[in-house]
């Protein structure tokens, strides 16, 4: 089921399994402090003034007679997966620990 790492059917695979287990977590519709921690905010304050201007990746509502915006599940995980795909080991060299990247840097430096 899961390709080697790196390859399209894992990413696909990665998804897939990123939504099954939001859909089982958090249901249908995902809000409140859960929706705000998910889309990466540090307060409420963040999400409500990114939703009044119009900044947020994903649609957010209402619903009548409930407190706060919800979100659909499935919009977020697609948003977090597409997140995903977009990023590159290339282009963040610095995730490495710091030891990892002394390591490669005294590697490559030998092999000069």
């Amino acid at each position: 089921m899961n390709g080697p790492q790196g390859t399209e059917s894992s990413t696909a695979w990665c998804g897939s399994d990123l939504h099954a287990q939001m859909l089982d977590r958090y249901g249908p519709l995902i809000s409140g402090r859960d929706l705000r921690r998910v889309l990466g905010f540090q307060t409420a304050a963040g999400l409500r003034q990114a939703a009044l201007r119009g900044m947020l990746p994903i649609p957010v509502f209402t619903l009548p007679n409930r407190k706060g915006r919800f979100a659909m599940t499935s919009e977020v995980s697609a948003w977090i997966q597409a997140q995903r795909d977009a990023a590159t080991l290339s282009s963040e060299p610095n995730r490495l620990p710091r030891v990892a990247r002394v390591t490669a840097t005294r590697k490559a430096q030998r092999e000069q």
